[in-house]
């Protein structure tokens, strides 16, 4: 098992964490053995890829760690969506719904990790992503403004459940891309992938296990829920405190917000160290639930806490929903 350098990450609301730039520097020269040995790779790389083209390809930005993808809603004009794996339901910011001619079937109560809130439901819609088209989706209609003024752009809406049960999901970070493929063909991936276990989770979400050192110098799994749409590295519920986990003494308060603009004050500190995916982390930031909010929301989970995005974007990733499998890929 390879380890991570320590990540003394910081919340991501203490301090903004820039996109990544590739270096530049002087052009490499390659030999002719050398280029014989590049061409032969990129032409396993096209055999390999033409195993399953992808449906789409969809570029996205990301904004304080967190994906934003262009979706179209009913024929729509492009619009902001967050790609957020802990969503299980898609939502439509309010302010947008108003510019939309949507077919109001009712109300709901949806629950967020702060207090839950009443939506509008738009029923029999069609969400449009490059070149695909999902039809039949419903749509929560509440505002999100607030996450808005947050990523300092207009956000439009939430994907995640119903773009992951659909299709097989390959997250490339470096090359700053979503790739949808059939979930019914079979996807031919090398040995750098290591095949990872879905758990299902409550209300369309999902978790996967990973490794903590404990105080007794041995390592537990607990499962965490994946969620892209957190853009720290990790908070822990508060059963997963009970567990005897290895945390560095010195902790700070920590305030976040929710998707519905609820602040919520909970704890920061720091794990001494998790293993996932064959990757060890050292010194890993986390927060632990202990606003009545924070709690209250999260009492009924059989999960551990939430693997945020400063750990996700360490590895390339597909999320294949359907037969309950991810794979991951460290990003070196």
């Amino acid at each position: 098992m390879k380890t991570k350098r320590n990540i003394a990450r910081k919340n991501v609301q203490e301090e903004e964490i820039s996109n990544v730039i590739a270096p530049t520097g002087n052009q490499l020269v390659a030999s002719p053995v050398l280029r014989s040995w590049l061409i032969l790779a990129i032409l396993v790389g096209s055999i390999a890829s033409k195993a399953q083209p992808p449906k789409a390809e969809l570029p996205f930005v990301l904004k304080e760690n967190l994906i934003l993808i262009k979706v179209q809603v009913n024929g729509s004009r492009e619009l902001n969506f967050l790609f957020d794996t802990g969503a299980g339901v898609t939502v439509l910011n309010s302010s947008t719904a108003k510019t939309l001619q949507l077919k109001i079937g009712g109300e709901s109560v949806i629950g967020t990790s702060g207090n839950s809130v009443k939506a509008l439901t738009a029923i029999d819609n069609v969400i449009t992503m490059g070149e695909v088209q999902i039809p039949g989706i419903d749509l929560e209609v509440f505002s999100i403004d607030h996450l808005s003024e947050y990523l300092k752009m207009p956000l439009d809406g939430i994907i995640g459940f119903d773009l992951l049960r659909n299709f097989i999901t390959q997250v490339d970070i470096d090359n700053q891309v979503i790739l949808l493929y059939n979930h019914d063909k079979e996807l031919r991936l090398d040995d750098s992938w290591k095949t990872v276990e879905i758990i299902p989770a409550r209300n369309n979400r999902f978790a996967i296990v990973a490794s903590f050192l404990t105080n007794d110098n041995k390592y537990i799994n607990l499962p965490l829920m994946v969620d892209s749409g957190y853009g720290s590295d990790m908070a822990l519920f508060p059963n997963a405190t009970r567990r005897n986990l290895a945390f560095k003494r010195r902790t700070r308060q920590v305030q976040g917000m929710s998707a519905d603009s609820t602040i919520t004050t909970n704890k920061g500190l720091r794990v001494k160290s998790m293993a996932l995916a064959d990757e060890r982390f050292k010194n890993l930031w986390t927060v632990v639930m202990i606003d009545p909010v924070s709690v209250k929301a999260f009492s009924k989970e059989e999960t551990f806490g939430l693997l945020g995005q400063g750990i996700l974007l360490s590895f390339e990733i597909i999320y294949d929903l359907p037969n309950e499998t991810a794979y991951f890929r460290d990003r070196k």
